[in-house]
């Protein structure tokens, strides 16, 4: 036994990955060329386990997203309304971005989950909400097959870790029990590797994501008009137009004198030239 243990070992390694590689490339090919039923059938003869479920149809893996842009009459009011919604239909903000308050257009922009059922009765509540609706988008990926398929990895990759946990145990030797170790973490690294996929594949199909973006309108007239605060930023207005037409002619007024210095620089210097342009042709003549 001592001697063949490393031979075992390799031997072990070479049939896991050919038995993986193998039963990838059927799932893979069996996945995707067979309807539901035929899965089902898989199901219930045993070929393709299920996780977590003892029934014999494969459920549908469905990620479900919105992206809403509307307007609304008021930012501060909507936000609560919104927030009312998420509580109603059990979901989270995961982040808000709010900001324009200095321009003149206040915007909110919230990043929240709900369940993947109440999806399309959230996005109507939250639509409800505005007073012009900009941008909708319900988009969706199916992710049926990968889920599959990266289940059926983690069965033969635990399969596997249990082999070589059945040879650690028979290790004799130092350097055997090291060779088995090395194995088992690469081994627990992938299964790790597969079952996070797997949490975010359930995970993301189990809740929807939207993306509200929100924009106050900014009315002409209503509430928000103001006649003296329009009369008043008029009068500003008018003020710094008269302190820049103020500024400038009396920066004119100091650069005059400047300005016909230079004037008069320029025209003796053209009577000097003209004057020796004469000399030299009368000395030619």
């Amino acid at each position: 036994m001592m001697k063949f243990f490393p031979y075992l070992l390799i031997l072990l390694a070479v049939i896991n990955c050919s038995s993986s590689s193998t039963d990838e490339n059927y799932m893979m090919s069996k996945s995707s060329a067979m309807g539901a039923p035929e899965v089902a059938l898989m199901r219930d003869s045993g070929e393709i386990s299920s996780s977590g479920s003892g029934q014999g149809f494969i459920e549908k893996k469905i990620q479900k997203n919105a992206n809403i842009s509307i307007e609304v009459k008021s930012i501060e009011e909507s936000i609560a309304k919104a927030n009312q919604i998420i509580l109603k239909y059990e979901g989270d903000v995961i982040s808000t971005n709010r900001g324009g308050m200095d321009f003149g257009q206040p915007y909110a922009n919230i990043r929240l989950r709900v369940p993947n059922q109440s999806l399309d009765d959230a996005v109507k509540e939250l639509k409800s909400l505005s007073s012009k609706i900009l941008s909708e988008n319900i988009y969706t990926n199916d992710v049926t097959e990968e889920f599959i398929d990266v289940e059926a990895k983690l069965n033969i990759m635990k399969s596997t870790e249990k082999r070589f946990n059945d040879l650690l145990v028979d290790a004799k030797n130092v350097e055997e029990v090291i060779k088995v170790e090395k194995e088992l973490m690469r081994i627990r690294s992938d299964i790790d590797s597969l079952e996070g996929r797997l949490k975010y594949l359930s995970q993301t199909t189990d809740t929807s994501e939207i993306n509200l973006n929100l924009n106050e309108e900014v009315p002409i007239t209503g509430e928000k008009w103001s006649f003296n605060e329009s009369f008043s930023s008029a009068l500003k207005n008018f003020s710094s137009f008269a302190k820049s037409l103020a500024d400038f002619l009396i920066n004119l007024i100091v650069f005059i004198p400047v300005i016909i210095i230079m004037l008069i620089i320029i025209v003796i210097v053209r009577i000097i030239r003209k004057r020796r342009k004469r000399r030299k042709s009368d000395k030619d003549l």
